[in-house]
């Protein structure tokens, strides 16, 4: 009796640990074990942690075409957990407007979702234009430029290319009469052709 008992008890035990661990994965779990009867569990999904600039790679591509330079920004998370970024900002463009002061910097679009929840190896995209050699009534400078996004409460991260590098040129007219404009999309999870929406 007490042997069987005893299987009895570990029969119970073998499920619970399975059903556990299960739902332990992706949930916060609270279980029961009622005397002889089966466990029973309630869950609810784990709050997913803001990204950390550490566990994202952020990346630019830009490609000449016709008087025209356009670039596509992509944030993918390198991390092995599912974390969120802020899906409402911009790409900033960062540059000394003491010596460039006739850049404008064009949203185009709205801004995205409140939170992009980015699983592991998943990207979210931007795209960037820009004239390629302006047609200025002045000479032509050449005004170096980095591009950053923000990633919530405080947190950024800088673009680079393939290469590693993070600074690079943007060529504008001289004369503060002669305007020159970089046109930035919203974030999207959907990646966009070169272009688009630009």
């Amino acid at each position: 009796m007490e042997n069987t008992i005893a299987a009895t008890i570990m029969v119970f035990v073998t499920i619970a640990v399975g059903i556990m661990s299960y739902y332990a994965g992706n949930n916060d779990v609270n279980c029961s074990y009622p005397a002889f009867h089966p466990p029973t569990c309630s869950s609810q999904p784990k709050e997913i942690a803001a990204c950390d600039p550490a566990s994202l790679k952020a990346v630019v591509q830009f490609e000449g075409a016709a008087g025209n330079i356009y670039g596509r920004f992509a944030i993918t998370n390198i991390s092995a957990e599912a974390c969120t970024v802020e899906g409402k900002n911009f790409v900033r463009v960062d540059y000394d407007a003491d010596l460039a002061k006739n850049i404008d910097v064009v949203r185009a679009g709205l801004s995205s979702v409140q939170t992009y929840t980015l699983a592991p190896s998943a990207s979210i995209w931007a795209l960037i234009h820009m004239p390629n050699g302006p047609q200025c009534g002045s000479a032509i400078n050449q005004v170096t430029t980095s591009y950053g996004y923000s990633i919530g409460a405080g947190k950024e991260v800088a673009f680079a290319d393939s290469t590693g590098k993070s600074q690079f040129i943007i060529q504008a007219c001289a004369a503060v009469t002669d305007r020159t404009q970089v046109r930035i999309t919203n974030m999207s999870d959907q990646m966009p052709e070169t272009g688009q929406g630009l």
